[in-house]
């Protein structure tokens, strides 16, 4: 099965580096299939600190990136709420709290999703 340590993304807040989980992903020669909450994915993950309002850029640094990109907030499980995504930037929210996000890319190899958190004082 192919790797995809190539292709995490990146992502920053105030040049500081957001960690991410890989998630559930098919990828050329098969699937593997993660836990599908957000928050249990990112268990032992810190949530980073952001303002709020604060604008989160997530970039691949592959030579050729995901052909499409989508970004979606979780809310409970199995539920989400699809956010705004444009030009590789996301605003956070601007009440106080822990946010979990998963990012939903399609690669010509296959597709993966990333999941990571922030925390808006």
């Amino acid at each position: 099965m192919e790797t995809l340590r190539y292709t995490m993304p990146k992502i920053e807040v105030a040049a500081t580096q957001i960690t991410a989980a890989l998630g559930t992903y098919c990828w050329e020669r098969g699937c593997v299939d993660k836990i599908d909450s957000a928050s249990t994915l990112l268990k032992g993950i810190a949530p980073t600190d952001v303002e709020p309002g604060a604008t989160i850029t997530v970039k691949f640094t592959t030579r050729l990136g995901p052909m499409k990109i989508t970004m979606s907030r979780w809310l409970a499980e199995n539920n989400y709420k699809n956010v705004m995504f444009k030009n590789n930037q996301l605003i956070a929210p601007t009440k106080a709290g822990t946010y979990f996000y998963i990012i939903w890319t399609t690669w010509q190899e296959g597709d993966a999703a990333y999941s990571f958190a922030i925390r808006v004082k």
